[in-house]
């Protein structure tokens, strides 16, 4: 018999937040989030937001804190640095 998740009322399906610079990684990304997709996960991904006054950096740790795997994707950029 299947769990029933709170946030969905569905079967519990796993929220993957998937992280990585975007620009020299967009063909890496789309795989894992294919891969999350095969296995009845559910990939969160910045570009999957609305148009949002929201900041970035916010953004990304409420994204981080609603799901349950965090997957990075690193390599050669290293991302947004804060100016100061």
């Amino acid at each position: 018999m299947e769990s029933s998740s709170p946030r969905t009322g569905t079967a519990d399906v796993k929220r993957v937040m998937i992280s990585s610079t975007a620009l020299d990684l967009p063909e890496h990304r789309n795989q894992v989030r294919d891969a999350c997709l095969r296995q009845g996960m559910f990939p969160l991904m910045m570009e999957h937001l609305p148009a949002s006054d929201a900041e970035a950096i916010a953004e990304s740790l409420r994204m981080v804190n609603e799901a349950d795997l965090y997957l990075g994707i690193f390599a050669y950029r290293y991302g947004y640095v804060p100016k100061g």
